[in-house]
């Protein structure tokens, strides 16, 4: 309804349910999270992970969106599966909206091609 509430703290919230493996991560960092999915599920005891950062739907960053360099671009849909609003595929090959982007960089992460830049970096 819009009416302030308090803030819950989730790690202390689950250390208070028993749970001992505990982990913070930022959802931006796939390599991180990956490698933090793997080791908590190898674990064989309960775990959370708590993703922590704001939407990034919800919130336009100062980034400068992300572009695609069409000479590396094979059209293998990885980013796709992302399923972010700014990216599609026209001609076989992807593109990202600059005004629906705002370059969060998890695609460039996926890209195996190194067709996704970040916007700064496509003229360096």
């Amino acid at each position: 309804m819009g009416d302030p509430a308090p803030a819950v703290d989730l790690e202390a919230l689950v250390r208070a349910l028993g749970v001992k493996r505990v982990r913070v991560v930022d959802p931006l960092d796939l390599a991180e999270t990956g490698a933090a999915v793997q080791e908590e599920v190898a674990a064989g005891e309960p775990s959370v992970i708590v993703s922590r950062r704001p939407c990034v739907l919800l919130t336009k960053t100062a980034e400068p969106a992300v572009v695609v360099n069409a000479e590396k671009c094979k059209g293998c849909k990885a980013c796709l599966r992302l399923g972010c609003p700014a990216i599609s595929v026209k001609n076989k090959l992807a593109r990202v909206d600059p005004g629906a982007c705002t370059g969060c960089g998890l695609c460039v992460q996926v890209c195996r091609e190194g067709a996704l830049v970040k916007g700064g970096e496509a003229n360096a």
